[in-house]
């Protein structure tokens, strides 16, 4: 899986601190720079690589998990065990391993502090019913308001049908381009393990604008559904919600999702973070993901 180098910046925003990252920008003569911006900044040159997931990386993924399910009654710590048990099974984004850059990434993050803290990105796939992290209650919960959750119900009472749960979760600011590769992996993994899996279901970031902003702020158009309204955090997810079977989204601005730098704003326009269930068929998400590759790969 190939590499991209990027500077990571720590940026302070208030008491928050949050990742910045940019593209590489090198020139001679750049030691002019204003010092003020040097005192204020920490820059950090970083590369980004594909990585197997390894039981030393629990507590990274368990971070990740952690901004993903936010205060929903899953089990992050099981979820997290689970994962790292599992063979040949998903991949995580990481710094490449070079002592000088785990040295200077050690402590951006606030939390952990030790090497397992070079998480950035996790792409696996968990089945259902079989992790004991309440994942499969979660879902039941969270989509009970819409048909997708009866459709769960009767795929997992149903033998001849497997699910497995796609867990794609990454830092905002990692560049969107290694999104294919990493679902690249985990089909071909998904294929040389576990090719009895019949059904995807797929959970992921999205967000909204708020209904009161929707409303004032969208000059000269006119309102779109809250389905519509609704954009993902991750753009290639974007071509598994166009395959979906069912779609449910909901609300976590209770939650105060701040983990990556707190209130969004986009001219001046407010978002309201969400999560987004999507319901898929093997045949379904090998269509999406097909489609990607395309559009990437031009």
């Amino acid at each position: 899986m190939s590499s991209k180098r990027k500077k990571l910046k720590l940026e302070q925003e208030g008491e928050e601190e949050h990742l910045s990252l940019q593209e590489e920008e090198e020139e001679e003569g750049s030691s002019s720079d204003d010092s003020s911006s040097v005192e204020s900044d920490l820059e950090i040159q970083v590369e980004f690589e594909g990585t197997e997931i390894k039981e030393t990386d629990y507590h990274g993924i368990r971070r990740l998990l952690q901004q993903l399910f936010l205060k929903a009654p899953v089990d992050v710590s099981s979820l997290s065990s689970y994962i790292v048990q599992q063979k040949n099974i998903g991949s995580l984004i990481k710094t490449c391993n070079n002592e000088e850059d785990e040295e200077s990434v050690k402590g951006v993050e606030s939390g952990e502090e030790s090497g397992d803290d070079n998480v950035y990105g996790i792409t696996t796939l968990v089945q259902l019913p079989q992790d004991k992290s309440g994942l499969y209650e979660y879902l039941m919960n969270a989509c009970s308001t819409s048909k997708l959750a009866q459709k769960i119900k009767e795929l997992s009472a149903d033998p001849q049908y497997l699910i497995g749960v796609v867990l794609h979760e990454r830092f905002l600011n990692i560049p969107p381009d290694i999104g294919p590769p990493v679902l690249n992996c985990l089909i071909d993994e998904v294929e040389a393990n576990i090719s009895k899996i019949t059904h995807f279901i797929v959970i992921t970031r999205s967000h909204s604008l708020t209904d009161s902003e929707s409303s004032s702020k969208r000059k000269g158009q006119k309102n779109k559904s809250k389905t519509n309204n609704i954009i993902y955090d991750f753009p290639e997810m974007e071509y598994f919600k166009k395959e979906s079977l069912f779609e449910h989204n909901y609300s976590v601005s209770s939650d105060h999702d701040t983990v990556q730098g707190g209130r969004w704003s986009f001219d001046d326009e407010v978002f309201s973070p969400h999560r987004s269930v999507l319901l898929l068929n093997k045949e379904s998400f090998y269509k999406a993901f097909r489609q990607l590759t395309s559009d990437f790969n031009k």
